[in-house]
């Protein structure tokens, strides 16, 4: 038999090893069997991720609120005692204590439930309203740059903000508030944005 014949086996051998050295494959297998490969034209519009206000997001009111609560507490105690109308300067400062707790639990409803977020292979969504929705899109290639931001008390509470830098002149900056982990929304929005560059071919360096 020459030196230079073959098996199938070999030269299938002699292919792969070939692809590894001269370079990486065109796809390679991930975790789950499908196979990884760079963005391209016609890839199907999915849902990537959907977020919405979290009551998290409200840590430095609740925590101010607590304050304001033992405060009047401490303060009816004492004005009470120098005072004859005991009930009516309870009456006042616990009927201040539970409008405020009211208030800002119904804007965190409000901000909770009338307000999501949407994000999928080419378009960023945002969806207000309960009863009567209305519907903004924004098409992720129309988003120029974006940050994530957080304070001391917020990032103690694992919540922040994302901010989007557009092309629209009418809202340049878009603001995505009260997100717990902020860090996957602009991971996957940032994703998102660059994947679409690479489809269309646009530098992101």
């Amino acid at each position: 038999m020459s030196q230079d014949q073959t098996t199938p086996e070999s030269g299938e051998t002699l292919r792969q090893a070939g692809s590894s050295v001269g370079g990486a494959p065109a796809s390679s297998p991930v975790a789950g069997g499908e196979p990884c490969r760079p963005p391209r034209r016609g890839d199907p519009d999915v849902e990537l991720w959907r977020g919405r206000y979290s009551g998290w997001a409200m840590f430095p009111t609740w925590v101010f609120l607590v304050l304001i609560t033992g405060g009047a507490i401490f303060l009816g105690v004492v004005v009470s005692q120098r005072m004859e109308h005991r009930l009516t300067v309870w009456a006042v400062l616990m009927g201040i204590v539970v409008l405020l707790w009211l208030y800002h639990l119904a804007v965190y409803l409000y901000r909770r439930y009338t307000v999501s977020y949407r994000l999928t292979t080419y378009r960023f969504f945002n969806e207000k309203g309960l009863l009567f929705r209305s519907v903004n899109a924004m098409e992720v290639i129309d988003i120029d740059d974006m940050s994530l931001e957080q304070n001391l008390l917020e990032r103690i509470a694992g919540v922040g903000r994302v901010v989007l830098r557009t092309k629209d002149p009418s809202d340049p900056f878009f603001v995505i508030r009260g997100l717990q982990k902020p860090e996957i929304a602009f991971a996957k929005i940032d994703g998102a944005r660059r994947d679409e560059r690479i489809r269309r071919g646009i530098n992101i360096a």
